[in-house]
C-alpha cells in the first residue's frame, strides 16, 4: 500500500471537520510527493494517469460526508514544488479521471435499464406462460390436491421469474446515479496545489481524522 498523509482539517463537530472558503467545503489531501496521487501501476504520463485506488477512496469519502452541494475544492498539499505547467497537468489528470468515472459509470446504468427491461420481457412472459398453464392443468385435473400443487406451484415460479427485473428498477440504478453525480461534480472540482514540509508520512491504515 503507498505511504500517504490524508488530513481532514476542522472542529469537533462532524459537519466541520472541512475548511470551509466561500461556504463550501475544502477536501485537503497531504501527500509527501505529487506522485503518490497516481496509480504506479499505470505506465501512462500524469495528464492521462490513473488516481490510486487510495486517493480515490479518500476524496469519494469526504464528497459524500460533504454533500455533492457543498464540495468547494480539492486543495492537494505536497513536498514537490511545481513549476505552473506541471500544477496545471496534475489539475487536468485529476478532472479528467473522475470525468472518465462518470463517463464510464453512465455506461453502466445505460446497460443496468437495458438489462431491466430485457428481464422484465422474459419475466412478464414467464409469468403469462405460467398463469395460462396453471389455468388449462387446473381444468384437466380432478385431483384436488394435486391441481392446487399444480397452480400455486406455477404462480410461484412466473412471479420468481419477476425478481430480476424488480431488483433492477427498485433498487440497483439508483446507486449508479448517485455515484455518476458525484463524479461529475469532481470532474468540475477548482484544484489548489500547495507546497508544504510535510516531514513524516502515514500509512492510510493508521491515519486518524479529525
Amino acid at each position: 500500500m503507498l505511504n500517504l498523509r490524508f488530513q481532514a482539517l476542522g472542529l469537533m463537530k462532524r459537519n466541520n471537520w472541512y475548511p470551509v472558503e466561500n461556504g463550501k467545503c475544502v477536501i485537503e489531501i497531504k501527500v509527501v510527493s505529487i506522485e503518490q496521487l497516481f496509480d504506479k501501476r499505470d505506465p501512462n504520463p500524469f495528464r492521462i494517469k490513473d488516481l490510486d485506488d487510495d486517493v480515490v477512496e479518500y476524496i469519494l469519502s469526504c464528497a459524500h460526508e460533504i454533500g455533492p452541494k457543498k464540495i468547494g475544492k480539492l486543495r492537494i498539499v505536497t513536498n514537490d514544488v511545481l513549476s505552473d505547467s506541471s500544477s496545471s497537468t496534475v489539475e487536468t489528470a485529476v478532472r479528467e479521471f473522475f470525468t472518465y468515472r462518470a463517463d464510464i459509470t453512465s455506461k453502466a446504468i445505460h446497460a443496468t435499464f437495458n438489462l431491466g427491461f430485457k428481464t422484465l420481457l422474459i419475466g412478464l412472459l414467464f409469468l403469462s406462460s405460467s398463469l395460462f398453464l396453471s389455468s388449462i392443468l387446473s381444468k384437466s385435473i380432478d385431483d384436488t390436491y394435486f391441481k392446487t400443487f399444480l397452480k400455486e406451484g406455477l404462480l410461484l415460479v412466473g412471479w420468481v421469474s419477476m425478481w430480476k427485473p424488480i431488483n433492477i428498477f427498485l433498487y440497483e440504478w439508483w446507486p449508479l446515479i448517485d455515484s455518476r453525480n458525484y463524479f461529475k461534480v469532481l470532474s468540475d472540482i477548482d484544484i489548489d496545489i500547495e507546497f508544504s514540509n510535510i516531514q513524516n508520512e502515514k500509512k492510510l491504515s493508521e491515519l486518524k481524522f479529525g
